[in-house]
């Protein structure tokens, strides 16, 4: 019942609030990671692809925080007005009758998806009646209904679910955030990077962060492909390393785990 991946989720959505307290649709990520990660670049859409919202340059999640997405902000605020820095206007509106989200990083791959009803297995109490949906433990597989329940009054935008359980098994072991190209992870990418990775191929060192390696997005660190892409990108104006980059961000890649990053960046420095 973990969830398999995505260390920023879903974590609760206002899909069709009542008309006599309506702050317009929003959605709540949580950032699952110990360190903070930099949103820039990313994107959220509906099952239709017209509806994209691309977050600005430098938007900000803290570890173990919280950042709500809106359709009108201003409707949000006068509703919500403790809430900090709520991000929008979306410039679509979810559907009343269900609807599917999809979190989307900088690179375009798939951060965290959800495909929601709004009848059971669903709760129903979201749809226009005052609720909102309502991950009970972001850890949770959120692509499973019974994982949700109905949030009251309005919810709780920007802070933990009202409706939040404790699990009786660890889902907490969450992939460490990496800075792609960072293979000595310090946080920044130099020429030290490709030299590194090329010294732990051929000369049998090391390096503290293989999926951090992998900057071209292929799945394999352990030929010179790798460090002249970086090399490329570091002097000749090359293509940038996928992501995540040019900011920390969750390993997103299949690879990734396989790869293994035993020692990862301590911080993100703003690119």
């Amino acid at each position: 019942d973990c969830a398999a991946a995505g260390n920023v989720v879903l974590n609760e959505i206002q899909y069709n609030a009542p008309v006599d307290a309506d702050p317009g649709d929003w959605v709540e990520l949580y950032n699952r990671t110990s360190v903070g990660l930099n949103l820039g670049g990313w994107t959220i859409r509906d099952a239709s692809e017209r509806h994209l919202f691309t977050f600005p340059t430098d938007t900000w999640i803290d570890s173990g925080g919280y950042l709500v997405l809106c359709s009108d902000v201003a409707a949000f605020v006068s509703l919500h007005p403790t809430v900090q820095s709520p991000l929008g206007n979306l410039g679509f509106s979810l559907s009343g009758g269900g609807e599917s989200i999809e979190l989307l990083d900088a690179s375009g791959l798939q951060v965290d998806s959800v495909a929601f009803g709004d009848s059971a297995p669903w709760p129903e109490e979201a749809d226009g009646k005052g609720a909102t949906l309502a991950l009970k433990n972001p850890s949770l597989e959120n692509s499973q209904a019974t994982h949700w329940s109905a949030s009251p009054a309005g919810g709780t935008p920007g802070s933990r679910n009202d409706v939040y359980e404790t699990l009786d098994t660890d889902c907490n072991e969450v992939a460490a955030p990496i800075l792609r190209g960072d293979c000595d992870a310090d946080g920044t990418i130099t020429i030290v990077d490709p030299v590194r990775l090329l010294l732990a191929n051929f000369s049998h060192a090391t390096v503290p962060c293989r999926s951090a390696c992998d900057a071209n997005g292929d799945g394999k660190t352990g030929s010179v492909s790798d460090s002249i892409y970086l090399l490329r990108y570091l002097f000749l104006s090359g293509p940038r390393p996928v992501s995540p980059f040019p900011g920390c961000g969750a390993q997103t890649l299949s690879t990734d785990s396989e790869l293994g990053c035993a020692a990862p960046p301590t911080f993100c420095r703003q690119p």
